[in-house]
């Protein structure tokens, strides 16, 4: 589900019991912890990717190590 879906649902004007309003509710919110879990990943995955070039400049280019 993407969150537009989640959108269109918050404009719109339903007649809902309590019972589907707290499932759309739980449905969203797991959807949400899912996401924010994924794009957390993402982050880390994206900086973690950055050291291995970083670590291979450093060798080359520190003069002590020759």
């Amino acid at each position: 589900m993407l969150t537009r879906d989640f959108y269109q649902i918050k404009r719109k004007q339903f007649t809902l019991t309590n019972e589907q309003l707290k499932q759309i509710q739980n449905k969203q919110k797991n959807f949400h912890d899912k996401n924010n879990k994924r794009i957390i990943a993402g982050v880390v995955l994206c900086i973690l990717a950055i050291i291995p070039p970083l670590a291979v400049i450093a060798l080359f280019t520190i003069p002590f190590l020759k």
